[in-house]
């Protein structure tokens, strides 16, 4: 079931407009909807996003997941593809729009390196409320000619921007497969010694690969990734448990509690008896170094 409006250009424009192909929303449970990349007619970028249920995005030899509140830009033609599956979600409900427009693959390209192919929206934010804005007006006619149309999108196009430059690291729920396990392991052993050669083991592939991958799609490095995790439950010991701050280097992976305190200083800007002493309008906010 998809409720959309294309729209149709009577010429063509030299002008430096925002093209509007299509904007729409939709739900599905057939295992048939899927769209490739390299199959389709035209050309532009699609942005879709997911309000329930789960589908799925290859790009190239890698598949990552489009969970709620998650979103992908993709430019076509490409080799990628996003369906359904019924294995992982009863029903994958969504909101999309597709446009053209010249000199948007650069800006494309930037924020897959930065952020990864998914990104993490929350339906109140910005461009979220401006897209739905744009549906609603298109659906009911109130677009008044193709300038007013570029205008709109370009709007939300700069508001997908702002967001993306406040994001910091795409979301974890969406990492491909070989890298979620990769992190799932870090949340379940960081108090051992872990090597990346056994990191490497996790993923089923070389030290060198792992590294360079998992840094492309969670924005860090696994070492960053183990340290971030590790000092959030550092954290957590100072502000709620009385154990003695070895101990707590101990149970955080750091045998030595002279470089825990080093590197709790370097990422929190504070010694952990400080931190532990602080008031709370002071370390508001640590705890989420990394969701």
């Amino acid at each position: 079931m998809q409720n959309a409006y294309t729209f149709h250009y009577l010429e063509e424009t030299a002008e430096p407009l925002f093209l509007l192909s299509s904007v729409g929303e939709g739900e599905t449970a057939d295992e048939e909807y899927r769209w490739h990349g390299l199959e389709r007619t035209g050309g532009g970028m699609v942005f879709q996003y997911t309000v329930r249920g789960e589908g799925l995005l290859r790009i190239g030899g890698q598949t990552y997941a489009v969970p709620r509140h998650h979103a992908f830009l993709i430019g076509i033609p490409g080799d990628h593809e996003y369906r359904f599956d019924a294995s992982r979600a009863e029903t994958w409900s969504y909101r999309w729009i597709r446009f053209e427009s010249k000199g948007m693959g650069g800006a494309w390209k930037e924020w897959m390196d930065r952020l990864g192919p998914v990104l993490e929206l929350a339906p109140d934010a910005e461009p979220m409320l401006l897209l739905e804005s744009l549906y609603a007006d298109a659906s009911t006619d109130r677009l008044k000619d193709r300038y007013e149309v570029s205008q709109r999108i370009y709007e939300w196009m700069a508001s997908l921007q702002r967001y993306c430059a406040g994001r910091k690291q795409p979301s974890l729920a969406a990492l491909p497969e070989p890298y979620r396990r990769v992190a799932d392991y870090m949340d379940g052993h960081y108090a051992e010694d872990l090597t990346l050669d056994r990191l490497a083991d996790v993923a089923g592939m070389t030290r060198t690969h792992v590294c360079k991958m998992f840094a492309r799609n969670a924005g860090m490095t696994p070492i960053e990734y183990l340290r971030n995790r590790r000092m959030e439950k550092a954290a957590e010991l100072l502000r709620q448990s009385g154990l003695p701050v070895k101990d707590i280097a101990a149970r955080c992976g750091y045998p030595s509690v002279g470089y825990f305190g080093k590197v709790f200083l370097k990422v929190t800007g504070m010694q952990p008896t400080a931190f532990r002493e602080a008031e709370e309008d002071k370390v508001h906010g640590f705890l989420r170094l990394i969701k």
